[in-house]
């Protein structure tokens, strides 16, 4: 993956249209190919980190999802996200934190891509509404922000008994500002729209690419 993102490449946009690349400069120039050997290439490297035997991915759904958040990389239209949701153990993390990688390792590191999960996110909005010094701001505007198992956190917190709701506040933000978004949960799309709305379900509907894992989970295959 290395050596794919050593070149250098010029912004795409179209005409008065806002810039639409959703890669760093570094690899905005690579072909769709080049880009799913290199995601698959992390996407390996994920499973390994962990202590997991890897399998051979082809002819797998996951290398199905690959080939989509690939071609979703280099397209070029105004899809800022990606919804992946699914069965437990399917590879949605892994591969949400695949291209994470991809983006860092082409990018300015940790300052261009944030990875958190929606609890983490939760706690550091309640802090940050509490006059607290944290990371919810950086969550907001960073580039790239990718979230992990949406739907696990608390619903709602109390700010000054003022109820608040930090998954919308951050969604509607980043829909705003147009900033890619790319998010995990074992909620489909109708569990979505009944647990934040239909004004959040709608602005997602309309941000993000849905890609539905149905894969019986890894975690009990590698055990057997």
């Amino acid at each position: 993956m290395t050596s794919l993102i050593q070149r250098n490449s010029m912004a795409v946009t179209l005409g008065n249209r806002p810039e639409i690349r959703k890669l760093p400069d570094r690899v905005s120039s690579l072909s769709e190919s080049e880009i799913k050997e290199a995601l698959k290439e992390a996407y390996k490297n994920e499973v390994t980190r962990r202590g997991v035997r890897y399998s051979d991915i082809s002819d797998t759904e996951i290398e199905e999802k690959i080939d989509k958040v690939s071609r979703w990389l280099c397209t070029e239209d105004p899809i800022r996200g990606l919804f992946l949701y699914g069965t437990v153990g399917s590879g949605k993390t892994t591969l949400m934190k695949a291209v994470c990688s991809l983006i860092r390792a082409s990018g300015s590191g940790s300052d261009l891509a944030v990875l958190t999960t929606a609890t983490a996110l939760f706690d550091e909005y309640c802090q940050y509404q509490n006059d607290r010094a944290n990371h919810y701001e950086e969550m907001r505007r960073a580039r790239y922000l990718f979230l992990d198992d949406l739907g696990i956190e608390p619903s709602r917190c109390l700010i000054y008994g003022v109820e608040r709701y930090p998954i919308q506040d951050i969604i509607y933000a980043r829909y705003d500002r147009q900033l890619v978004t790319v998010i995990t949960s074992n909620l489909d799309r109708s569990g979505l729209r009944d647990r934040y709305g239909e004004r959040m379900y709608d602005r997602m509907a309309e941000m993000m690419l849905p890609l539905c894992f149905m894969a019986t989970s890894y975690r009990r295959q590698t055990k057997k």
